[in-house]
């Protein structure tokens, strides 16, 4: 049985439930949304001012650059993921499990401001490299050095597919709202890292939620640690200056969802099982 984690194992104060997922699929209560405020914060990062389901460097090169990346990105991305791999296109309706984002960008902006005057060069490092990672593998900072592809292939072949089909989600998601990039709507943001498709939900966000909750679902017994490294790589997005907070939120909704519904699917059972199998087999 896929057991689905039992707390965020983020800094809240809120239980998030629990439900069981067995090859036999049942349809296991929403947890994770109820993941209430606080979700993201780490060390002394600042707490979302509103809970998940409330809403959710060159200065003068950069409006240019940034507003022909975000046009051109589209075509960028129909070189990557194309067509479903695990789930079919009516696992999760965006429209209605996504509120619209705010139209006043203005208190989010000034956050981003907030971050970015804070920035540590570490802190940059750390999200500028996560900017460029979206597989599974970038859950190895908490599970150790022999989390790689290389020794666990099933593991990589299947959330390889679970990754292409968070991805085409998303960007369908992003496609609904088309909400430009907080460094195009304000150019004296100076971001790092990557980002140009549509602002809301992040992509990143999605996956990271998405590959973590089923990962935890694999490893329950390590669940803190791997949701709490989802929450980090949502995160890093703020840190790099390429997302809103409502982004991320969003982002963490949806991936959420996705896993759960992915964990439904008696179709995708064999595969998630095999690679339980080769994770156990391997000491996690």
């Amino acid at each position: 049985m896929a057991h689905l984690p039992q707390r965020c194992a983020l800094p809240s104060d809120q239980d998030c439930g629990e439900a069981v997922v067995p090859s036999t699929p049942a349809r296991p209560p929403p947890l994770l949304l109820a993941a209430g405020t606080g979700y993201l914060r780490a060390g002394n990062r600042h707490p979302p001012k509103e809970p998940i389901l409330a809403m959710i460097a060159l200065r003068r090169l950069v409006p240019l650059f940034s507003v022909l990346a975000f046009l051109l990105a589209p075509l960028a991305a129909d070189a990557k993921a194309t067509a479903l791999m695990l789930v079919g296109p009516d696992l999760v309706n965006e429209a209605a499990v996504l509120p619209p984002p705010a139209a006043d960008v203005g208190p989010e902006l000034a956050e981003l401001h907030r971050i970015e005057t804070a920035r540590t060069s570490e802190q940059a490092a750390r999200a500028k490299a996560d900017s460029a990672q979206e597989s599974v593998f970038l859950f190895g900072s908490v599970l150790g050095d022999g989390f790689t592809a290389e020794r666990l292939p099933l593991v990589a072949a299947f959330f390889a597919k679970v990754a292409n089909d968070g991805e085409l989600y998303s960007r369908q998601a992003k496609a609904i709202w088309a909400r430009p990039r907080p460094f195009v709507t304000d150019p004296s943001l100076h971001p790092i890292g990557g980002g140009s498709v549509g602002s809301y939900p992040s992509s990143h966000a999605t996956l990271g939620w998405l590959q973590g909750v089923v990962l935890a679902a694999m490893l329950p017994e390590k669940q803190g640690i791997i949701l709490s490294r989802a929450g980090d790589f949502a995160y890093n997005r703020m840190i790099c200056g390429v997302h809103y907070r409502s982004d991320i939120e969003g982002g963490q909704v949806l991936g959420t969802l996705l896993a759960i519904k992915m964990l439904e699917q008696p179709a995708v059972q064999a595969e998630f099982q095999a690679a339980q199998a080769e994770l156990k087999a391997a000491g996690y």
